[in-house]
């Protein structure tokens, strides 16, 4: 991506940054894509976007040029196959981007239709901005270090035979998760998570054998910030929400179809909603 980030570099305006996309990081798979065009093997424009949550559009951040090609491959980005990208409810059918001077007249060439002229204000709100970005990829070595812990202190074993492969701190719950569910779980675990996060702190996503996260849960999930990374049912792969001493959680099981929430204030704030959406816990720990 160095050639994709010199020619973001040297073009613009646009409506995000290739930096601030990379540093927000890919946790919204299938929602987020870079590309770059090629000539001859050489990169000659990129392209970022996003599909805005809860929207019907496909928000262009950044081209550096007037290429028609991006939005057509991002097509294929937007209306997936049902059955891989669950959590895509729908087909996303506009794209949206902001453009002046010839990438507009590229644009409205290509089939854009001009919908709206756009009036930038800087936003100077009281108080010191955090000097942190929401999310962020996770130090290696710190990643590393926590895998290590739960492996010594949780039991830790991803084997699809030998189950659970995985003994939360007490009080923790466990329940037998449906495969018709969507972001139910996460409606319900989310909030809770940031409850008993301290303004300021963060918190840690984690998926088996893929890049983690750390992010300010209270900094991620409205308009205008990032998306929360990652979810709370597995697809495919271990995934856990964690406070990074470990003193609470989540545990996505991808072979056992459960989840399992551990930590007492976390425990007691999602115990009755989870219940009521999926039945009784199937193991319990007090």
């Amino acid at each position: 991506m160095g050639a994709a980030r010199t020619l973001a570099a040297a073009s613009g305006p646009h409506a995000s940054t290739l930096a601030d996309f990379e540093a927000d990081g890919g946790c919204r798979y299938g929602q987020r894509d870079a590309a770059v065009l090629l000539e001859r093997g050489e990169v000659v424009a990129a392209g970022w976007a996003e599909v805005a949550a809860g929207t019907d559009f496909l928000l262009i951040g950044g081209l550096t040029g007037p290429h028609a090609e991006f939005p057509g491959a991002w097509r294929a980005m937007v209306e997936p196959p049902e059955h891989y990208h669950r959590h895509l409810h729908r087909p996303v059918p506009y794209c949206v981007a902001e453009a002046a001077g010839e990438l507009r007249t590229g644009l409205i060439a290509a089939g854009f239709a001009e919908l709206s002229t756009v009036r930038t204000y800087a936003w100077d709100p009281p108080g010191t901005p955090p000097a942190d970005r929401p999310v962020g990829l996770i130090d290696p070595g710190a990643e590393d270090r926590l895998w290590d812990r739960l492996e010594r202190e949780f039991a830790f074993d991803p084997h699809i035979a030998k189950l659970p492969g995985f003994a939360a701190s007490t009080p923790c719950a466990t329940w037998r998760l449906r495969s018709t569910l969507t972001d139910e779980p996460d409606l319900i675990v989310r909030p809770a998570l940031v409850a008993n996060t301290r303004p300021g702190g963060r918190l840690v996503w984690l998926d088996w054998q893929h890049t983690g996260y750390t992010f300010d849960p209270h900094r991620v999930g409205f308009p205008g910030a990032p998306d929360w990374p990652g979810e709370v049912c597995p697809n495919g792969d271990y995934y856990l929400y964690l406070h990074p001493d470990l003193t609470f959680g989540t545990f996505g099981h991808p072979w056992e179809e459960t989840l399992t929430v551990f930590g007492a204030p976390l425990l007691a704030a999602v115990e009755g909603q989870l219940t009521a959406l999926l039945g009784d816990p199937v193991r319990r720990r007090d």
